[in-house]
């Protein structure tokens, strides 16, 4: 009898290890990502007649024509794209100094929320981007009038609706990581960067294994393909460190060319958030360099009383 319930206590545990881990395998994306999760949500649903109305506005432009009786808000399938920080900044990038930007662009509000907007009548969709209002820049402030620079300091910190495009061929952002999470090793977990070297457009990185593993792309075509002899299709995952060499090549390429006054296309004045990795190597080296020098006056002053004693 205790066999019995010994076998049924494992098997139940076995069921609930392999629904949790099938559970995992689905939740390829942070929540906090996702706006139907995150705290920002119901600030931003407040902004739903907006939302529909930059939508419509952007398939007038477009010829396409949105019904205002059938438009659909996907709010579970919204995702948020983190901007304006450097991520590819070296061959390897630890899972630990990923949190670190993602933590240092929140803190500047240098994210955005892709949001899907749908006709079903019309069968179109647009992507209705929605993003903080970020403090005025000197430079900003000197060709703006007061008044206008005191309506848009009021807004500071909120959210506004953006831009909008229509997606036309494209899908929504979260359609592409549905489609290739299954193929994600166990435990993979999935972000959205923009204004990357190379990928000013958004591309998913698959963190794994403590760092990022690989980029997959979300519909866009790329510049860095332009150093590299493939090209990056969707529904794939590629290599990290394989495609770091041409990220490097178009940084240095984006850098050059803003010197020159040039446009990059790309984001060339993209913020390095203090690496605390470094710092914290800078500062054993220094701990190291000073107990180096503490030991070498140690043997000289030692070896001056051992003469003096010979003597």
């Amino acid at each position: 009898m205790k066999k019995i319930a010994m076998f049924i206590m494992l098997l139940s545990l076995s069921l609930f290890g392999f629904t949790f881990d099938a559970k995992a395998a689905e939740n390829v994306v942070y929540s906090e990502d996702i706006l139907s999760q995150s705290s920002d949500f119901e600030e931003i649903k407040a902004l739903e007649p907006f939302i529909i109305q930059r939508a419509k506005e952007a398939c007038s432009l477009n010829n396409l024509g949105l019904s205002a009786d059938d438009i659909v808000v996907d709010y579970d399938n919204s995702i948020r794209v983190y901007t304006d920080c450097l991520v590819f900044e070296s061959n390897e990038v630890s899972e630990d100094r990923v949190d670190e930007i993602i933590e240092y662009s929140i803190d500047k509000m240098y994210f955005g929320w892709q949001i899907p907007v749908y006709s079903e009548s019309k069968g179109k969709k647009v992507g209705v981007l929605v993003a903080r209002q970020l403090p005025l820049d000197e430079y900003a402030k000197s060709y703006m009038s007061e008044d206008l620079q005191k309506a848009i300091m009021e807004t500071e910190g909120k959210y506004k609706v953006s831009t909008a495009e229509v997606l036309d061929e494209r899908a929504a952002i979260m359609s592409y990581i549905n489609d290739i999470k299954t193929s994600l090793p166990d435990g993979a977990k999935v972000r959205v960067f923009g204004s990357q070297p190379g990928f000013f457009q958004p591309v998913a990185v698959v963190i794994t294994k403590g760092k990022i593993s690989s980029l997959f792309p979300l519909g866009y075509r790329y510049r860095v393909e332009e150093a590299i002899d493939f090209s990056i299709e969707s529904g794939n995952c590629y290599d990290y460190d394989l495609l770091y060499p041409a990220i490097e090549e178009k940084r240095m390429e984006n850098e050059k060319n803003a010197a020159l006054g040039l446009q990059t296309g790309a984001g060339a004045g993209i913020e390095v958030p203090h690496n605390d990795v470094t710092h914290k190597n800078s500062i054993t080296l220094i701990v190291i360099m000073s107990m180096a020098g503490v030991l070498l006056i140690g043997a000289v002053v030692i070896m001056i009383a051992f003469k003096r004693k010979s003597k």
